[in-house]
């Protein structure tokens, strides 16, 4: 063998571990070919990691849970996808993040009904006075009770947070909703934002109190902390004051009678928010017709206020100031 050829068969030997490496199949659990879904399009925007697709075992096994639990099937309207099931344990379990779903991309049957969901936010210019804006989001309770729902089935079936936690993180948000329902664009950013970073804060804080010698929640496990840390939310009434009610009061007092109105709303007398599924609202076109119905009538008044000029009756006198307001 040549020089060249031992260098060549030596450098071949080298390399033969990582070629191996490189093209052997994918370790068990891992399909070595599937599908990659973007966070971002399922559930939260922020995040654009991506995820492997859920395996047929997984959600039969998921399902079985549910039903394990409940004592019956997740109904339809409550039933999570397979990218949301898939989704939200690649974030709790794999990434070992807060279990979120955000609610302007996730509820029920998917993101194709959501992806257009947006709510009303009130914001303060500095001098006393707010600007409406319209930010991604359940437009109210109603609607966040939907997305909710869905949120709360995934938990439950992939046994993030127990039921009780979530009866009663729900039923928080309730209560909140009966003082302050007018402020629902702020329970819903404190809401968002507690599942989002908040609850973290506050499995570290039950955690080191734990550590110190404390007595644990009776829910309370290291490996899965989230059923106390919901259920400390539904109390924990120094968040809730600081993101809903405080603000929720200044914004009472300074808003003008509750809720601030744009500028539409104050012309036209009706709220501009986006309207809810299966409600009605005015097309442009309407409205036109009905700017034009109004021009006609107006010229119509004109003409008989023209004919009954000169006569000294009660109409003459109107159809005078009618004609006054006319021009």
């Amino acid at each position: 063998m040549y020089p060249d050829e031992e260098v060549a068969a030596a450098a071949t030997a080298a390399l033969l571990p990582a070629l191996t490496a490189l093209t052997a199949p994918a370790a068990a659990g891992a399909p070595a070919t599937g599908r990659r879904i973007k966070a971002s399009l399922i559930l939260d925007q922020t995040d654009e990691s991506e995820f492997p697709e859920a395996e047929a075992s997984d959600i039969q096994a998921w399902h079985a849970a549910y039903l394990a639990e409940k004592k019956a099937p997740c109904p339809p309207e409550r039933e999570p996808t397979e990218d949301q099931l898939a989704g939200l344990r690649h974030r709790v379990v794999t990434t070992k993040k807060t279990p979120y779903a955000d609610f302007a991309i996730s509820g029920p049957f998917g993101r194709k009904t959501y992806k257009l969901n947006k709510f009303r936010t009130w914001v303060p210019t500095g001098d006393g006075a707010y600007i409406s804006r319209e930010v991604p989001g359940p437009e109210n309770h109603a609607v966040w009770l939907i997305s909710w729902r869905v949120f709360a089935a995934a938990c439950t079936m992939l046994g993030i947070i127990g039921t009780a936690a979530l009866e009663a993180y729900e039923g928080c948000i309730e209560k909140l909703v009966a003082l302050w329902g007018d402020a629902w664009h702020l329970i819903y950013q404190a809401d968002d934002l507690f599942r989002a970073e908040h609850c973290e804060r506050v499995r570290r804080a039950i955690a080191a109190d734990v550590t110190a010698g404390n007595p644990s929640p009776p829910t309370w496990s290291a490996a899965a902390p989230w059923a106390a840390t919901f259920l400390r939310a539904a109390t924990d009434r120094n968040f809730w004051n600081e993101h809903v009610v405080q603000p929720a009061t200044s914004w009472r007092s300074r808003g003008s009678k509750g809720k601030p109105q744009t500028v539409e709303e104050t012309l036209t007398g009706h709220d501009s928010r986006p309207a809810a599924a299966g409600s009605h609202s005015v097309e442009p076109g309407a409205k036109r017709h009905k700017l034009t119905k109004g021009n006609r009538i107006a010229k119509l008044r004109d003409q008989v206020n023209h004919l009954s000029q000169g006569q000294p009756s009660g109409k003459g006198d109107k159809g005078g100031k009618g004609n006054k307001g006319g021009k």
